[in-house]
């Protein structure tokens, strides 16, 4: 994550996580000035993929086992933001 970068791209999975993004994260930070893109997905590989590849900056979808387990199994190289 790049804190001095002005457009962020984030992935969630619809419902829920995307609403939470819609209604909740990108309001906040565009009014610290950056401009958010949600992108929705509708399984949970594609998102921690995409966010290896750096298609993504971040994303929003799964609980801290899940992130670690998948990112073994796959060799990703993914992290928490707290």
């Amino acid at each position: 994550f790049d804190p001095v970068k002005k457009e962020l791209v984030i992935g969630a999975t619809t419902g829920d996580f995307s609403d939470m993004v819609k209604e909740g994260i990108k309001p906040i930070l565009e009014k610290k000035g950056y401009k958010v893109r949600l992108v929705e997905f509708t399984d949970y590989v594609r998102p921690n993929l995409a966010l290896e590849e750096g298609d993504l900056d971040a994303n929003i979808f799964q609980h801290k086992p899940y992130l670690e387990q998948f990112s073994k199994e796959k060799n990703l190289h993914l992290a928490t933001l707290v």
